[in-house]
């Protein structure tokens, strides 16, 4: 069974792809189904298989989990669910983009658990944390949320 945990960045650019396009429901599970399970698109998939999996696609339809991190700041959460994000944090997250800001686009999806965006915490706290991070952590993160606003913006445009 598939989950979100097997859904890569490009992978998951694809999905939003086919979100967006006209087509209808067949063919968009059709194109989730080779996306998801690696296999070549086909119309001429047998419809037990198509059935079987559509039902596993179902996890698509399910917010995208946080991560939760427990760190001397206290716990953590890595909100990764960008079609859930106020204004208020796109703003954010596009001005810090364009200043190269990783610090501050990274505090837009990194927040103390059980906490909404710049309610009831530091955020210079935030930030220190934020420095602290391997920065292999920090590049991976970064760069998924940068690659999200780059297609955001070609799709609005």
């Amino acid at each position: 069974m598939k989950t979100w945990n097997d859904i890569t960045l490009n992978k998951y650019l694809e999905i939003q792809s086919i979100e967006q396009s006209e087509t209808d429901i067949l063919t968009k599970n059709s194109a989730y189904i080779s996306i998801v399970f690696d296999l070549p698109y086909s119309d001429n998939l047998l419809i037990k298989d198509y059935n079987k999996h559509t039902r596993e696609l179902e996890f698509l339809s399910t917010p995208i989990p946080t991560h939760v991190v427990k760190t001397q700041y206290g716990k953590y959460v890595l909100d990764k669910n960008i079609g859930n994000i106020t204004l208020a944090q796109f703003i954010d997250f596009k001005t810090y983009a364009q200043q190269n800001d990783m610090l501050g686009c990274l505090s837009v999806f990194l927040r103390p658990k059980n906490t909404n965006y710049l309610e009831g915490y530091d955020i210079e706290e935030l930030k220190e944390y934020i420095g602290n991070m391997p920065i292999a952590d920090v590049l991976a993160v970064y760069t998924f949320f940068l690659n999200y606003l780059k297609r955001y913006t070609t799709l609005s445009l």
